[in-house]
């Protein structure tokens, strides 16, 4: 008889864990950002070649948004990382957001935020609360850390949902009052409790 695979219990790594190198699959989740990234360059090469320096600022918030998921991610596997197939596919649902994100910044440029990457993002955050999820459940001490991760992705997201449906005068402004939002939840989030966090894992 076939056996059925199994969740196993997640737990927060130890900080003189030893070797502690990047997955394979960290790694592949690395590579989406790199051809991410890329496009954002390429449109900002573009724009420097017709000579619009305003493309300078657009790159730097296409990049935000690119960075501020890749670290969403690797602040959560650098703490916590059971390596069950539940993870695996939950980090396989976090790439498919990515690649969504990907395709939004070929746009960018030209359009701006679209649906398409608030899409995507949305997609990377609900995947992500499910391992918070699983965080708050079974973590003895890392509730509140767990809990403030949840409810401020959620609330985050529902910020960016609301944005598509802002008047355009009202976008830009909103825009960087969001980014500052993105910055100042994880803050919020891991001041109760994060230091389970692995300073090798990726050096």
């Amino acid at each position: 008889m076939i056996a059925l695979p199994t969740i196993k219990k997640i737990q927060a790594r130890d900080t003189y864990e030893p070797n502690r190198t990047s997955t394979t699959l960290e790694l592949l989740f690395d590579l989406v950002y790199v051809i991410a990234v890329s496009a954002a360059a390429s449109g900002f090469h573009q724009r420097l070649s017709e000579h619009d320096f305003s493309g300078f600022l657009t790159f730097i918030v296409a990049f935000f948004i690119l960075w501020n998921a890749w670290t969403s991610f690797t602040w959560f596997a650098s703490g916590y990382d059971p390596d069950d197939w539940y993870y695996r596919l939950s980090v396989m649902m976090q790439m498919f957001g990515s690649l969504m994100i990907a395709a939004n910044i070929n746009q960018f440029f030209e359009q701006g935020l679209t649906w398409v990457g608030v899409t995507g993002y949305a997609i990377m955050r609900l995947a992500s609360c499910s391992q918070w999820w699983r965080v708050y459940r079974q973590v003895p001490g890392h509730q509140k850390i767990a809990k403030r991760s949840i409810v401020g992705l959620l609330t985050l997201q529902a910020m960016w949902i609301s944005w598509l449906f802002l008047p355009a005068s009202l976008q830009t402004p909103a825009l960087f009052l969001f980014i500052a939002a993105e910055l100042l939840m994880p803050l919020w989030a891991r001041t109760e409790q994060f230091n389970n966090w692995h300073p090798q894992a990726y050096r």
